[in-house]
């Protein structure tokens, strides 16, 4: 490969790599690479737009670069432009950059009251850091106190019945102080732009503070509406007498969050929901009686209201009995068992008129 940068020291003139060689050795017409540093520094996930924010006791990384390859350069943290703590030596590496450092980060101190300003700047050694004047390059970050310091977001509990869709209402809100007013009277309510999802990870759900005797419902049978907060669950996410909770992160505007959780409580099972009926079956003589028909001559009541079987029902003789062939003519009664989803039972007669 052609070196169009050669290194100009101890170097033969007569090599091949010199574009003029004179007879008296003077050489001209060399390339010769500068290199120009282009510092740069970036503080890591937050910046000074107001979406990104640090809060306290938030950890903020920074990474360098565009450094001279191999050389001592210092790194000053500021709040408000006023230097904090001492500024720390690093060295840059042969690709002139510097990897994020426990020695280079800094935590955002809990005694915000208001949006601060923290920088962080890269200086050559021996210049003064107390000035960002002299910095080489710096980055700048917003550090608030979080929106979620001043709300209380909660759920009002409701009352579901088993295999069927709950909705629980938008959440309500309080300040920091426990009122749900503000000065004026009005309700407190939430920032626009305040964003509910269902918290997935155990983290959140920790912090979401859940109650240790209910079931944590499957994300996949809950809808959260994004914008109100609104739940819907699925039947299919209440399968049984209990008491079920989904977890919500609330985001504010700023990226703080609150966590919060809902409960739909189902206080009866199916079998003190929904009431099944034996009813008849006729069949002419020679035809046997099956366990279709007895589905079929099974009704049911929920509520004092004709009701549809829920999914998953099934009906079958009582163990030990044995359905008519057909063959006999007679009224027979055929003691049944009826099976929930939730696998409790009820127990009803079907007659089989066999003529």
């Amino acid at each position: 490969m052609e070196q169009r940068f050669p290194i100009n020291i101890f170097q033969n003139p007569a090599d091949k790599f010199l574009t003029v060689v004179e007879s008296s050795y003077n050489i001209g017409a060399i390339n010769y690479a500068i290199m120009a540093p282009q510092p740069m520094i970036d503080a890591l996930n937050y910046d000074a737009s107001g979406e990104h924010n640090a809060f306290a006791g938030d950890k903020v990384e920074a990474t360098i670069g565009g450094l001279l390859p191999a050389r001592e350069y210092q790194v000053q943290w500021f709040r408000d432009g006023v230097a904090v703590g001492d500024p720390v030596t690093i060295v840059s590496t042969v690709d002139g950059t510097f990897a994020p450092a426990d020695s280079t980060s800094y935590t955002i101190p809990n005694d915000l009251t208001g949006d601060t300003n923290f920088t962080v700047a890269v200086f050559e050694q021996g210049t003064n850091t107390k000035s960002l004047n002299n910095a080489l390059a710096l980055d700048s970050l917003l550090a608030s106190v979080p929106v979620a310091d001043s709300y209380v977001p909660a759920y009002k509990p409701v009352n579901g019945t088993v295999g069927e869709e709950a909705v629980v209402d938008a959440p309500t809100f309080t300040d920091k102080d426990g009122n749900s007013t503000d000065k004026d009277g009005n309700p407190v309510t939430a920032p626009a732009g305040t964003k509910f999802t269902t918290a997935t990870t155990d983290e959140e759900k920790q912090k979401a503070n859940l109650p240790a005797d209910a079931t944590v419902l499957d994300p996949t049978n809950v809808t959260v509406d994004e914008a109100t907060g609104k739940i819907t669950v699925k039947g299919e996410g209440l399968p049984a007498k209990g008491t079920y909770v989904t977890p919500v992160v609330v985001t504010y505007p700023d990226g703080s969050k609150d966590y919060t959780y809902a409960t739909v409580s189902v206080a009866k099972d199916y079998t003190e929901t929904y009431t099944a009926n034996g009813g008849t079956i006729n069949k002419e003589l020679g035809q046997p009686t099956t366990n279709a028909d007895l589905a079929n001559a099974v009704t049911y009541t929920k509520d004092g209201k004709a009701a549809t079987a829920p999914a998953g029902t099934t009906v079958a003789p009582k163990d030990g009995t044995t359905l008519p062939d057909g063959n006999t003519p007679g009224v027979y009664d055929i003691p049944t068992v009826v099976t929930y989803p939730d696998k409790t039972t009820d127990e009803v007669t079907v007659k089989s008129c066999c003529r």
